[in-house]
């Protein structure tokens, strides 16, 4: 089941074959679920869609070519809706709104889960790139969610592996995964609905909704939620054999990259950068870089190559755009092995001190390291203090860690007349969780945030483009980051202000 809106239709055609192509398995349906909500929501709401009319026109190719089986609309009907929501919710199902309040659907997957003939299913968005080794990633995901009742969705690995067998992840997915060395597996106790496979009577009237000011959380965090009251687990295979990708960024240059993008992943071609990170992320420099840099391999390749097969093969490379921004890449790529921030002065001519980054932790495997540089967020965060510390900070900095998008490459608290035995717990929190502390002022002086706003501001590196500050007792959701980025990155001179709940 691979569900699909008008937002899809540039790539649709590409990445619905790829899918179903890399899976390997002979399904006993293959259905398209298409979502039409009367208005696209949340950070949905700016993204670029094609008619209806262009969307229709494809579907119609996919079914007449065998492609898929089947095009199934979301029956809207109220005692539908009612009926499905029921089905996975254990109470206030009546209450879960269609869309989540990020705009992401709630309904439409549920619906699609229970529009299949089987109880095995595997669901997916348009946006999935897969590559398969040896046998198919599906087989094999259906033996693990047989043989341990435990797991309730399976996917494979979570992007190239970057390291060996029970070494394969890096970033924040390693320090959130179980090895489980019996079945080859990682463990989470966390859900995506990007795509996963499960027997979707473990779901049922199990779920329970998470409410937020105004609506409901995405629906992974209601899976989320339910795994971690249950007991229950989504698997990653850890073989190292079959992976995914997720196309993060779908606006230019994917649409026209997708078909290179696919045949190259298909045949486990990728950029070094891209071991251990389970985005495609586009939108950034270094990355379109590495990809471009890739293609031009591979085209190089296939022009030497003599065999016709080869050249049939050979990737649609015709309006790549040629990038030149050399020092952007400098920049991007730098792997911040070695950061000085210089002291500054403030306004009252006071010394502001301030603490040298920690250090990277050092790997001995290459593709660790590499993979760790990849996944930092060009955002730095500063957080203003005074007297204040404990397990509130650690909460703070623990959910500026658990982004879905990976971690801030710069965290600053900032400790303005904090009295020094404070300043000695916050230094202890801060190298437990990779941030940096600055200290200005003293007791005697009065609180100001302003001056601690802007002491920490000046203490970030030049290079990263966007500042964010918060208070120290804010709990981010794990998409949140994620939300603010694509907000600036439509609007770079935007200030983004975000509501909180209490």
């Amino acid at each position: 089941m691979i569900k699909v809106t008008a937002m899809d239709v540039p790539y649709l055609d590409t990445m619905v074959r790829h899918m179903i192509d890399q899976a390997r398995y002979p399904f006993a349906e293959r259905t398209i679920v298409v979502d039409r909500p009367a208005a696209f929501a949340g950070k949905y709401r700016e993204r670029p869609r094609a008619s209806e009319e262009d969307l229709n026109r494809l579907l119609k190719q996919l079914l007449a070519e065998g492609v898929i089986d089947h095009v199934r609309e979301v029956d809207m009907t109220p005692k539908v809706v009612q009926e499905v929501m029921e089905r996975y919710f254990v109470a206030g199902g009546d209450q879960v709104p269609t869309h989540a309040v990020t705009g992401g659907p709630i309904y439409a997957t549920l619906y699609g889960l229970e529009s299949i003939s089987s109880d095995y299913v595997l669901q997916m968005d348009c946006d999935m790139f897969f590559y398969t080794g040896a046998g198919s990633w599906v087989s094999q995901a259906l033996d693990c969610l047989r043989h341990d009742a435990r797991l309730w969705l399976m996917m494979a690995h979570p992007g190239p592996p970057a390291g060996p067998l029970g070494q394969s992840l890096a970033g924040n997915n390693a320090k959130r995964a179980l090895w489980d060395s019996e079945m080859h597996i990682w463990r989470f106790r966390t859900a995506t609905s990007r795509y996963f496979l499960c027997d979707r009577r473990t779901l049922h009237k199990r779920l329970q909704p998470v409410l937020t000011h105004g609506g409901c959380a995405p629906l992974e965090q209601c899976i989320s939620q339910a795994l971690q009251r249950h007991g229950a687990f989504r698997g990653n295979l850890g073989d190292v054999q079959n992976w995914h990708l997720h196309g993060w960024y779908h606006r230019d240059p994917f649409p026209n990259w997708a078909p290179a993008l696919a045949l190259a992943i298909a045949n486990n071609q990728i950029p070094a950068l891209q071991r251990g990170e389970y985005d495609l992320r586009l939108d950034r420099d270094r990355d379109r870089l590495a990809w471009q840099h890739l293609f031009a391999g591979i085209n190089q390749e296939s022009a030497r190559a003599t065999q016709p097969s080869a050249i049939e093969h050979k990737p649609n490379l015709s309006g790549l755009p040629v990038y030149t921004t050399v020092e952007t890449m400098r920049i991007e790529s730098k792997k911040y092995e070695s950061i000085e921030v210089v002291s500054r002065a403030n306004t009252r001519g006071s010394a502001i001190k301030v603490a040298e980054l920690p250090e990277p932790k050092q790997s001995e495997n290459k593709h660790d390291m590499a993979a760790t540089a990849a996944s930092d967020v060009p955002l730095a965060v500063i957080l203003p203090v005074r007297d204040r510390a404990g397990q509130r900070l650690r909460n703070a900095l623990q959910s500026l860690h658990w982004q879905t998008i990976g971690s801030p490459i710069q965290i600053l608290v900032v400790s303005h007349g904090s009295h020094p035995q404070i300043n000695h717990e916050l230094a202890q929190i801060c190298q437990a969780e990779n941030a940096t502390l600055l200290t200005i002022g003293n007791a005697n002086i009065p609180w100001n945030t302003p001056l601690a706003l802007n002491s920490g501001i000046r203490a970030t590196l030049p290079n990263v483009p966007f500042l964010m500050t918060m208070d120290i007792d804010m709990i981010l959701a794990p998409n949140f980051v994620e939300v603010v980025l694509e907000e600036l990155a439509r609007e770079p001179a935007a200030l983004v202000l975000c509501q909180s709940a209490d």
